[in-house]
């Protein structure tokens, strides 16, 4: 906005310039408002459109439309009225004009036509489009403040004539099309505005500390790529309309440019001009705001009761809002009514000013003062002023933020409220301070403790079920669904749900985890004494109303004893070597609500974010070479890493997803930081030359990454022989327990890894965290197992694949997208022509297929791998993945490719 004085000149000036043209010149109308001539003529042989109307306009007769209907031999002739020719005579006149110039043209037809457009419909029309800025100015009034609304309607204005302006100036024929195209530019213009008006709303709200020019200046750059983006992709539509549409549709490409252009000039300098011309603040829009509504708090309402909120020697009373920390366990997400409670604070210089006419104070601190009056937390005060409140006037006071309350000041107070702050920092943020008080002044106000997010249970089963039943209803008397069908979206939707919904493996799983992380850190920290549930809580990252549930379970059973009063807590229940992980994970594995589910990241994913950032971030070269058939774990990770200007060159696999050697070999250049590819594709099964890459990378200098969580524990894996330098590892795909992964990292020469994560220096410094021993353990024991019966079970799923195979190749128009030759016997990808691969899969509900990958199921697009290997959108959106392993028997088999056999040749039809 720092041009926008020149910007309101140049506004002003199209402004003044257009409606002199308009009312002085006015507009050269179409025959839709003015009526004129119809001719239609024929001609021997093809005549150009174009050099006609030229020819027509030398001889006098302008403003004429010529185009082709039926042929190039065939031309239809609109002519408005023409000064001096009577309107009897004009088809004849134009007829000799064109048959002096051309010769074998004949007179089809000549008629009169009156205007499409009378008086009264353009007086009804013009009360309408006034009606609609009306509205459109009511609309914005009540979404954003009397400023919006007149920015917004003085940007259409300023659009509908700029484009009117441009259309009188150089003499363009305005019919119902320009009409139209006005109308749009109307609609165009006022979203435009609209995204930029919430853009400003929202940044007065969050920047606090600048000016409006400069919250405008930022909201603008914020939204000025989206606007660019969307003005050039709707320009280039209507350029190709405006050149190659024809003389019909002419006008309204023209009309519609020019008001892209012109709206996309106003969006910006227009509506936000005049923001700053009637003053807007951040109190216009903050006013009738109170975003505490979340809990039931504002300030008017804690003003209501004789409680004075009061910070004294602040120099900013909001310093810290918008870059809260996390100072007080949950505390972040109760932001709401901080904010309302700061900007109606009073912000006084001293004690005496912030107490006066008040019986009752409290003053905070967040460290333990040598003071002899009581000490009490925020929900202790919460509770007695509740009781008070309608007795006496009660103050509550904050200190300073770097420092707090003096000893000299909390000595004028009744209690000392303390809240403590995390130990990375020295003193608690003002506004946290604020939120935990009104927080739990609310909480003591309620007859009953409202439920949080915190602490509400997982639903049921049974409540799923119930509410998705409601749902469909729902959506039926909405008219969301069709009623004669609304089957097929309800089973998409209730798949989507069962699929979020926690299965009883995953919540043992959760439980045994926090089970021992507690126990853990029981054991590290009980030569102090007791340990505190929220001590656990807050150093493990674990929600404590959930925790009280475990720690209670493993009480009754003996392995913690636990010690109340002042310092109370935990201690274990007998010596450390007595307590095995099994006893731990036993003692919860039912009966325990699961309220919050946090903890370590998910398996492969994170060991290959950790592989290829974890080298990236420690080197010079920039150069990334991968496949574009890698798991999203890989393809997204290296998207950020281009993003962060790292260059990626991905490899397109062959018609069954085989990268090979020599692909590698053509795409290392001499910044080639690591190349990484899967073993085994995860959604075809296909087989890479791992050792030839390996070997090819080793004598290059480049590092080599494997994706192999679709081949450990299937096919034998050699790191030394294969000069693999880092490859992961995922425990639930052999059988193991989710949520535990492996990243193999070469020791010599060492790689030296930058942690994604930081805390404890856990694994030699790339990964800190307390580790899931109970999650080891079961990957190690899956791991043995399934080397173990490797070579054996390998060739019992080879011969089952083969089985399947024989069915399917018997289904006609089937394509088998897995390689041929190297593939891994447990996963086939199948595609069918002729159906819709959603629709199969519902008539397939006795079977546990999918369309793509477990990690992309709930996308209905069709799989990004079948896409880059070349496999048309129909058929990709009609392939099937099948996957089987240990415990899929021949019968299994069978009835599988019997059941697709079946419901293939049922969905095509006879």
């Amino acid at each position: 906005m720092g041009k926008r004085k020149i910007a309101t000149a140049i506004s002003a000036f199209i402004l003044i310039f257009s409606l002199f043209e308009i009312f002085y010149n006015g507009l050269t109308l179409g025959l839709d408002f003015t009526g004129g001539t119809l001719i239609e003529l024929g001609f021997e042989q093809e005549v150009d459109a174009d050099q006609l109307r030229n020819d027509l306009a030398a001889n006098g007769f302008e403003n004429g439309t010529v185009q082709y209907f039926g042929s190039n031999q065939e031309i239809l002739i609109r002519m408005p009225p023409q000064g001096g020719i009577e309107q009897a005579t004009l088809g004849d006149r134009i007829f000799a004009s064109v048959q002096a110039q051309h010769d074998g043209v004949s007179l089809r037809q000549s008629n009169f036509v009156g205007p499409a457009v009378g008086e009264e419909l353009a007086e009804d029309g013009g009360l309408a489009l006034l009606a609609a800025l009306i509205v459109v100015m009511l609309y914005i009034l009540f979404r954003f403040t009397k400023q919006f609304a007149f920015g917004a309607v003085a940007a259409l204005a300023h659009d509908v004539f700029a484009v009117l302006g441009i259309f009188a100036i150089f003499h363009l024929t305005f019919d119902l099309t320009v009409l139209a195209a006005l109308l749009a530019v109307i609609g165009y213009s006022l979203n435009d505005t609209i995204v930029v008006s919430d853009r400003i709303r929202e940044n007065f709200r969050k920047i606090r500390k600048r000016t409006p020019i400069e919250v405008i200046n930022e909201s603008l750059n914020q939204t000025l790529g989206r606007t660019l983006v969307t003005s050039l992709t709707t320009l280039f539509v209507l350029l190709a309309l405006l050149f190659a549409g024809g003389e019909a549709i002419r006008g309204f490409a023209l009309a519609l440019s020019i008001g892209v252009l012109v709206g996309t000039y106003s969006s910006i300098y227009v509506s936000a001009n005049i923001l700053l011309a009637l003053n807007i603040t951040r109190e216009d829009l903050l006013a009738g705001d109170h975003r505490a509504h979340d809990f039931g708090i504002r300030g008017d309402d804690i003003a209501a009761a004789p409680v004075v909120f009061a910070a004294i020697q602040i120099a900013d009373k909001a310093a810290g809002f918008t870059d809260q920390h996390n100072t007080c366990g949950n505390a972040d997400w109760r932001a709401a009514g901080a904010l309302d409670i700061l900007d109606g604070a009073t912000v006084v210089d001293t004690v005496e000013t912030a107490i006066a006419d008040c019986h009752w104070v409290v003053g905070t601190s967040t460290r333990l003062r040598k003071i002899p009056w009581p000490v009490t937390d925020a929900k202790g005060i919460a509770r007695q002023v509740v009781e008070q409140a309608n007795e006496a006037q009660i103050a509550i006071l904050f200190g300073r933020e770097d420092s707090g309350l003096t000893n000299e000041e909390l000595r004028r107070c009744h209690y000392h409220l303390q809240i403590p702050a995390a130990p990375e920092y020295s003193s608690l943020n003002l506004a946290m301070a604020v939120q935990v008080v009104c927080y739990e002044l609310f909480q003591a106000s309620q007859s009953e403790p409202v439920v949080t997010a915190w602490d509400r249970r997982m639903a049921t089963s049974a409540e799923l079920d119930a509410m998705l039943v409601h749902l469909e209803e729902t959506l039926l008397d909405g008219g969301f669904l069709l009623a004669e069908n609304p089957g097929q979206t309800m089973t998409r939707v209730r798949r989507m749900f069962s699929r979020m919904q926690l299965d009883e493996t995953e919540v043992q799983i959760m439980r045994g985890r926090y089970a021992v992380t507690a126990m853990l850190d029981i054991a590290l920290h009980c030569e102090q004494g007791p340990v505190s549930v929220q001590d656990i809580a807050g150093r493990q990252d674990i929600s404590s109303s959930y925790l009280e549930q475990i720690v209670g379970r493993l009480k009754r059973l003996g392995l913690l004893t636990s010690h109340r009063g002042p310092g109370g807590g935990y201690q274990l229940g007998a010596a450390p070597e007595e307590i095995s992980i099994s006893s731990v994970v036993s003692a919860v594995g039912e009966g325990v609500d699961a309220t919050r589910c946090g903890g370590r990241a998910d398996c492969a994913t994170e060991s290959d974010n950790l592989a290829l950032k974890g080298v990236a971030f420690n080197a010079s070269r920039k150069h990334i070479v991968t496949s574009a058939v890698e798991h999203k774990a890989v393809l997204d990770t290296c998207a950020d890493l281009h993003a962060q200007g790292f260059e990626v060159t991905y490899l397109q696999p062959d018609a069954h997803g085989r990268v090979e050697v020599a692909q590698v070999a053509e795409a290392l250049r001499e910044d080639t930081l690591i190349v990484s590819i899967m073993h085994v594709n995860n959604e075809l099964g296909t087989i890479c030359d791992i050792q030839g890459m390996g070997a090819l990378c080793r004598s290059r200098g480049v590092l080599f990454h494997v994706d192999a969580a679709q081949s450990f524990g299937k096919l034998a894996i050699d790191v030394q022989a294969m000069c693999i330098d880092m490859l992961s590892i995922s425990a639930h795909k052999l059988y193991g327990p989710k949520g535990i992964g492996v990243l193999y990292v070469r020791r010599e020469p060492p790689i030296k890894l930058h942690p994604l994560i930081h805390g404890g220096g856990h694994e030699m410094g790339m990964r800190s965290g307390t580790l899931p021993t109970h999650q080891i353990i079961g990957l190690a024991e899956a791991s043995r197992l399934m080397q173990a019966d490797m070579v054996k079970e390998q060739a019992r799923l080879s011969s089952l694949r083969e089985r399947l195979l024989t069915h399917l190749r018997q289904i006609p128009d089937t394509f088998i997208h897995s390689h041929p030759e190297f593939n891994l016997p447990s996963i086939v990808n199948v595609g069918f022509a002729g159906i819709d691969g959603e629709t199969l899969l519902l008539a397939l509900d006795d079977l546990a297929l999918s369309t793509g990958s477990a990690c992309n199921s709930t996308s209905v697009e069709p799989s990004f791998v079948l896409s880059a290997i070349g496999v048309p959108r129909d058929i990709a959106q009609a392939s099937l993945r099948i996957s089987f392993g240990r415990f899929s028997q021949a019968e299994d088999l069978d009835h599988a490719g019997s059941r697709i056999s079946s419901v293939v040749g049922r969905l095509r039809g006879p």
